[in-house]
C-alpha cells in the first residue's frame, strides 16, 4: 500500500514540475511580431537553421498570449512542404505579423 502511495505522490511531483517548467519557459521567451514572422518565413523559404529549427519554434511557449496562439495557429496547419493551402495559411500570418508590429510602432511613436 505505501509503494501505491509514493508512486502516486511521485507522479503529482513530476506533473507539477513539468507545468511549473512550462509556465516559467513561456515566461522567458520574450518574442517579437517581427521575430515570428521571421522565423515563419524562414521555414516557408526553407531557411531553416538545421533540421530541427521548426520543431523548437512550435515547441517553446511565447510569453506573449497573442503571439503563442499564433504558434499554435502554427502547429495545427501543420508543416510548409505538406500542401500549398498549408503555405498560403502561412503567408497569411506572416502577413497579419507585419502588421501587427507597423501597428506596435506607431503607437509607441503617437
Amino acid at each position: 500500500m505505501i509503494y501505491v502511495v509514493l508512486a502516486i505522490a511521485a507522479l503529482l511531483f513530476i506533473g507539477l514540475s513539468f507545468r511549473l517548467l512550462n509556465y516559467i519557459s513561456g515566461r522567458w521567451n520574450p518574442v517579437t511580431p517581427v521575430q515570428l514572422a521571421d522565423a515563419i518565413e524562414r521555414h516557408l523559404e526553407g531557411r531553416d537553421a538545421g533540421p530541427w529549427d521548426w520543431g523548437e519554434f512550435t515547441a517553446a511557449r511565447i510569453a506573449d498570449e497573442h503571439l503563442d496562439k499564433i504558434r499554435i495557429r502554427c502547429i495545427e496547419i501543420g508543416d510548409a512542404a505538406s500542401s500549398q493551402k498549408s503555405r498560403q495559411e502561412l503567408r497569411e500570418i506572416i502577413s497579419e505579423l507585419r502588421c501587427l508590429e507597423e501597428q506596435t510602432r506607431a503607437g509607441e511613436q503617437g
